[in-house]
């Protein structure tokens, strides 16, 4: 149990710090247009990403999750309209080496605004 509270620190620890990055992006003056709201688009991999970003963002910020509830996490395999939304998001959160699926997709994406975790 210890060493998935540890996983869990190291998580929040990474979210923190890519919402930081990624609202310092949201200062620039492209970022508006490149998500068409007035609110920081934000596509989190699976609930616990997801819940971070709204807590942290609060109101300024749209979070969407690519892992439905109940869904596995880790056996989660992405539409082309969940790639179309990672692309077009502001920022994503996601642990790299969770969902092989993401990591693929996330690494094709042409944005250099994505922040990931260090295996």
């Amino acid at each position: 149990m210890n060493v998935r509270r540890h996983y869990i620190s190291t998580a929040a620890l990474a979210a923190v710090a890519a919402l930081g990055l990624g609202t310092l992006t949201a200062c620039s003056s492209d970022s508006a247009a490149a998500g068409n709201t007035d609110k920081f688009d934000v596509v989190a991999s699976f609930y616990p990403m997801a819940f971070l970003a709204e807590r942290i963002g609060g109101e300024h910020v749209n979070v969407t999750s690519l892992t439905q509830p109940g869904q596995e996490p880790h056996d989660l395999e992405i539409s082309a309209k969940q790639t179309a939304q990672l692309e077009e998001s502001d920022a994503a959160l996601y642990l790299k080496g969770l969902q092989p699926s993401v990591d693929e997709a996330i690494g094709q994406s042409p944005s250099p605004r994505r922040s990931t975790r260090p295996p």
